[in-house]
This record gives C-alpha cells, structure tokens and sequence, in this order.
C-alpha cells in the first residue's frame, strides 16, 4: 500500500473511530460521561492545578472560582501536574504505603490523564507497541501509561484496526449443498434429476447419494 493511501486509510479510520465514541458518549448518563474529559476541560484543570502545593489559600481560592464547582479543590485530592517531555500533563496521584495522603509520583512512573481529542493516538501507540493485543491486555498496558480511557474505547479501536481486521478468521465459502452424514444405509439420500442428451428413450440422468459415512455416487438413465 502506498503512503498516501495508508495516510487516507488511517485518516477515514480515525473519522469513524471519533463518530462512534461521540455517539457512545451521548447515549451515557452524566456520571458516566464526567470520568473522562475533553481537551479544554483538562487544560482548565491544568491551570488550576499547575503548582497548586505552592500556592497561598487565597491564589487557591481565585482559581477554584474560575473553574466553578469546588472543582479545584477536589481534583486536587486526585490529580496534580507535572512537567512531562516538556509539556505540562495532568497525572494521576499516587497513594503511599499507609493511610498518608496521595502524593505527586516519580516521572517514569508518572501516568497521564489522557483527553478525549487524545484518545486515537494514546490507544494506537500503546496498541502497536505492544503487538496489536485485544482489548482487555490492552486496558492493562494502558493503565501503565494513560488514564481516562474506557475499556469501550479500547474495544472500539480493536474493532476498527485495519491490522486486526485482516487477521480475523473467515468462515470459507464451500460451493454447492453440504450433505447430511448420517450412521446406515438408506436413512438419508439426495436425488438429483440431470436433463441429458436423449439416447433412445432415455433423456435423464439420475444421481443419487446416500448420505452415510461411506456415501457413493451413482448414475442411472431413466426416460
């Protein structure tokens, strides 16, 4: 396949992919569809919560009122920013040993909230790095690195990789009828009546086949 053929297959690919999630997510309920976040959400929470440790109660307080909803105040519980190949990412906290309050994780370990607008080439990376894996080894790989991607999502993606496609198994089309193995003689058969060239005052073919595990075929001129 040549490139700007690959270039479209993965363009029309990526098109379908995000016409499925927005019609999966519309049909969600509320709670459902709050778990994962859009790009300007998350770059909303990014600002809020880009130094937050360092920040006096009243800084705090003007940013939490600019997101509205007591937003910054508990995502804070659960998320923090960090500096990331360069980019400011939103990262899960990570709970330590005991009953201590989660803390911001070592960089290597570091996972990132994934958007929606994301969600494509997060899978499609983790997806081909790891073999073209199904959808639950997938959710495993995935949690390593990114978080806020549905198993559905997943499940999406595995059904529309071209890779995958390609190697699914395909029943084999067999032509003409299949008999019916049946155990003695004569229990089962199939006629077929075949218009032949006439020789004398026979016009006809007959075929017959028992449909026993030693079947036979045979032929017989009748008028």
């Amino acid at each position: 396949m040549e490139k700007g053929a690959e270039a479209a297959e993965a363009l029309n690919v990526t098109e379908i992919f995000y016409n499925r999630v927005a019609d999966h997510i519309r049909n969600q309920p509320d709670a459902a569809r709050s778990h994962a976040f859009d790009k300007q959400r998350m770059d909303e929470l990014i600002q809020a919560l880009d130094g937050w440790d360092d920040l006096d109660a009243q800084e705090r307080s003007r940013r939490n009122k600019e997101i509205g909803n007591n937003r910054a105040y508990k995502m804070c519980k659960k998320f923090c920013v960090l500096d990331i190949a360069g980019e400011r990412a939103l990262v899960d906290l990570v709970h330590p040993p005991g009953n201590g309050p989660p803390v911001p994780p070592p960089i290597s370990d570091a996972v990132k909230v994934c958007c929606i607008e994301d969600w494509f080439t997060c899978i499609k990376e983790v997806h081909d790095a790891c073999g073209h894996i199904k959808s639950r080894t997938l959710e495993k790989k995935m949690q390593d690195k990114y978080t806020r991607v549905p198993r559905w999502a997943l499940e999406l993606y595995v059904d529309l990789c071209p890779v995958c496609v390609s190697a699914l198994p395909r029943k084999v089309n067999t032509a003409g009828s299949q008999p019916i193995v049946t155990k003695g003689f004569q229990r089962r058969g199939q006629i077929d009546l075949i218009q032949s060239m006439p020789d004398g005052d026979y016009k006809f073919l007959l075929n017959y086949q028992d449909h026993n595990i030693w079947s036979k075929f045979g032929l017989i001129s009748i008028k």
